[in-house]
């Protein structure tokens, strides 16, 4: 029996390099990632891939010799050196009337930081927000939910306060020994926020 997609797309990276074929298979309706590696980027892998086929054994003594290893999640130091710059660079946005690039900041908030710091937080792997409704607690899904915006001023404002209300919660509750708040730089970019959102 010959299997084909019927609909393949290829996904390619900031660089250009294609690395990824996604395809759709029908009956059933089925989507499969097919993931395109140089056998020296396997050594740094999420999972442990099953080999169905290879030639002589240079795969399999890699995965023998080499350990999958999830990417943590940023330290909250790490996020806080650029938290309060990435406040100022979205109010620009909104300033400039840009909402389209202030919803999309959000959408990265909610991606690169507050999953997860609230995954890590829960001892959960750091997926962005990919499963974490099943992690949080409500109040803590509600915090993050909060900062889904509409396109219009009012709400890409309303927004943006949202996050620094739901980061400034997860700094209160997480902060490590030793860590260093930007208070002087929050100042400036929270008074920033202030005068263009007025």
């Amino acid at each position: 029996m010959k299997v084909t997609p019927f609909s393949t797309h290829y996904w390619r990276s900031i660089w250009g390099s294609v690395h990824l074929l996604i395809c759709l298979y029908d009956e059933p309706l089925l989507h499969v990632d097919l993931k395109l590696v140089a056998l020296p980027d396997l050594a740094q892998r999420v999972k442990d891939p099953q080999v169905l086929w290879q030639v002589g054994t240079r795969v399999s003594d890699l995965l023998q010799t080499t350990r999958a290893q999830y990417p943590p999640a940023p330290s909250l130091q790490w996020v806080e050196d650029r938290f309060w710059i990435w406040v100022h660079y979205a109010a620009t946005k909104l300033g400039r009337g840009e909402l389209l690039e202030v919803v999309s900041f959000l959408d990265y908030l909610r991606s690169a930081v507050f999953g997860p710091l609230l995954a890590q937080h829960h001892h959960a792997r750091a997926r962005g927000v990919r499963k974490l409704e099943q992690v949080v607690t409500e109040a803590e899904l509600a915090l993050v939910a909060a900062t889904l915006v509409r396109y219009g001023r009012p709400s890409c404002a309303a927004g943006l306060r949202q996050a620094i209300a739901c980061y400034r919660t997860l700094r209160r509750t997480d902060s490590p020994s030793g860590f260093v708040e930007k208070t002087k730089v929050e100042q400036r970019a929270l008074a920033y926020l202030d005068a263009v959102a007025s």
